[in-house]
């Protein structure tokens, strides 16, 4: 789902990707639902808890669509050669960062998410002003960190096979 969003470049190949977990989600829906429970118990004639039933309603499926736009709109893919990552449905924040750049990768996971499986995973990268990115809800997001752990100290193999084909493009043409 994620590669129809993000096309990795030519020779790029793809190592993880991971998107926001369901747990946004849930807030929204249980508030609609309790809305809905709500305005069909209570008496018809109190208007002021059937008016809060409605804002109940309202707000849940407001939050719920919200949710679900933030969820598709938000991914973080890591490739042989870059973490790229988009957040927001409706401010979008792109990043791309060559993978050699990242400096440091850690999680912060509080009891909840580590029971349901999702976290923040931080990111600092030298470059334009030692950016620092952080990037909430993620699911699996100490199996993401682990592997972006490990594709930073992964040799440049890419980069040794393009000065071999230059060098022999240059005995080629000598």
């Amino acid at each position: 789902m994620v590669e129809r969003r993000f096309r990795p470049r030519e020779e790029e190949r793809i190592i993880a990707e991971s998107k926001l977990h369901i747990v946004p989600l849930i807030l929204p829906i249980l508030l609609t639902i309790i809305g809905i429970v709500a305005s069909v118990l209570l008496d018809p004639s109190a208007d002021l808890y059937q008016f809060l039933a409605l804002v109940l309603i309202v707000g849940g499926i407001w939050g719920t669509v919200y949710s679900i736009a933030t969820r598709r709109s938000t991914y973080l893919v890591l490739t042989d050669e870059r973490l790229v990552g988009q957040t927001g449905a409706f401010r979008r924040h792109h990043v791309d960062v060559v993978i050699h750049h990242v400096d440091r990768v850690a999680t912060k996971r509080a009891f909840l998410a580590r029971l349901l499986g999702y976290g923040t995973i931080l990111i600092t990268a030298r470059g334009e002003g030692n950016q620092k990115l952080q990037f909430r809800q993620i699911a699996d997001a100490e199996a993401l960190a682990e592997k972006i752990r490990q594709q930073m100290s992964a040799p440049l193999a890419r980069s040794a096979v393009t000065v071999e084909q230059i060098r022999a493009a240059r005995e080629g043409r000598a």
